[in-house]
C-alpha cells in the first residue's frame, strides 16, 4: 500500500522516471496494474487517472482501463496488445474464485487512447488532482 497519512500517493510513484524504472524491471512479456482513485465513467473524476495513464504510454505500448466502484484499475503491457486477445483471456479464465470478477473486466475493460497529461519528477500535482476528485465523490 502506497498511502502515508494522507488520501494520495506520493507523487514520485506515478512520474514518468517512475514507470522507466518499473519497465526496465519488467519481464518481456509483463503486465503492470494500478488501482487509481477516480472514473472515466464519473465525470470529473477521471483526471488523475487520464495523468497516470497518458504517463504510463510513454513506455508501455497498450494501457487498458477497467473501472469499477469509483475506482479505475489502469493495466499497462509491455508488449503491444490487442483488446479482442485481453477479452479472450479473461472469458477463459476457470478458476471459480476469479471467472465472476473476470466477466465483469472482460465486459468492462477499454483500451486508453493518450492525451498527453505527463507527470514528471519535476511536473506532477497528484495531491491537487487527488483533493478535486475527493470533493466529486
Amino acid at each position: 500500500d502506497l498511502f502515508q497519512g494522507g488520501p494520495e500517493i506520493p507523487f514520485y510513484v506515478a512520474t514518468q522516471e517512475f514507470f522507466f524504472d518499473v519497465y526496465s524491471h519488467t519481464t518481456e512479456n509483463g503486465i503492470v496494474m494500478m488501482n487509481v482513485i477516480g472514473s472515466p465513467d464519473n465525470k470529473g473524476t477521471e483526471e488523475l487517472v487520464y495523468a497516470i495513464s497518458d504517463t504510463l504510454s510513454l513506455m508501455f505500448p497498450s494501457i487498458y482501463l477497467f473501472s469499477m466502484d469509483g475506482n479505475t484499475i489502469v493495466i499497462a503491457t509491455k508488449n503491444k496488445t490487442e483488446i479482442d486477445y485481453l477479452k479472450k483471456q479473461l472469458e477463459e479464465v476457470e478458476n471459480p474464485e476469479l471467472k465472476k470478477f473476470a466477466e465483469k473486466m472482460r465486459v468492462r475493460i477499454v483500451k486508453y487512447v493518450p492525451k498527453n497529461n505527463i507527470l514528471t519528477d519535476d511536473k506532477s500535482n497528484i495531491e491537487i488532482m487527488t483533493y478535486r476528485i475527493l470533493e466529486k465523490l
